[in-house]
């Protein structure tokens, strides 16, 4: 479990998902041209899943999965970890609808302004801590009154450079990767 008082930054679920098919697809020495044409996909599409500007369906998880050689549990099992390493070095991960990620500087509680944040995808996954933890913050942020709510939060800067996000993630992803492919 992370600590949310540390946060200073936010990025998104669709933003760590495009790191984590970045390096992967990197790792296995694949350009993007390359892959795009594996997975029957325009090389903008593939480029825009990497820089976070589109979500990833449930579809392209099994096919980007199997391009990997992973089950595609296997494949959000790195997506979560991924996740899990950005919370530890400060950012939190926010939902892609999300609109304005801010602080709670009464009980550090991240509040997830806009569409609520349902990320609960697995019972017991960072995933549903982080869907725990935004709607928490947002019943806790309800119970501030509108003068102390704008003294209390911060709003965190929103890290969308999918460079930096690889660079946080790769070593612990490359080394989980290996592990799972070792065991095929």
């Amino acid at each position: 479990m992370t600590n949310s008082s540390n946060y200073n930054f936010s990025t998104t679920v669709s933003h760590v998902t495009g790191a984590l098919l970045h390096c992967l697809r990197e790792f296995k020495g694949i350009n993007q041209t390359d892959m795009a044409q594996k997975i029957e996909m325009s090389t903008s599409g593939l480029s825009k899943l990497e820089k976070g500007e589109t979500n990833i369906s449930i579809e392209q998880i099994f096919i980007f999965a199997q391009q990997f050689g992973l089950k595609s549990s296997e494949f959000m099992y790195l997506l979560e970890s991924s996740i899990e390493v950005i919370n530890q070095k400060s950012i939190f991960v926010a939902n892609t609808k999300s609109k304005i990620v801010q602080i709670e500087k009464t009980n550090n509680v991240p509040v997830v302004m806009g569409v609520a944040a349902l990320l609960g995808l697995a019972t017991g996954s960072p995933l549903t801590a982080l869907g725990m933890a935004a709607v928490s913050g947002i019943l806790a942020q309800n119970s501030i009154d509108n003068k102390a709510q704008a003294t209390a939060t911060t709003e965190l800067q929103l890290l969308t450079d999918i460079g930096t996000l690889k660079n946080i993630i790769q070593q612990s992803v490359i080394e989980k990767y290996k592990a799972l492919i070792s065991k095929s």
